[in-house]
């Protein structure tokens, strides 16, 4: 069986609606990492 990698879209739109994750709130890079990642665009972490 394939192993699922990154954030999903669905997920990443779900984070972005509830500008928080775990209790916390986004910080503006990862605001912007979750909306490109929400639009479709591939995101390059490292």
């Amino acid at each position: 069986m394939a192993k699922k990698k990154g954030l999903s879209k669905r997920k990443a739109c779900k984070i972005v609606k509830d500008q928080q994750i775990r209790g916390k709130p986004l910080t503006d890079k990862q605001q912007g990492l979750f909306r490109a990642r929400c639009a479709g665009k591939k995101t390059k972490v490292g």
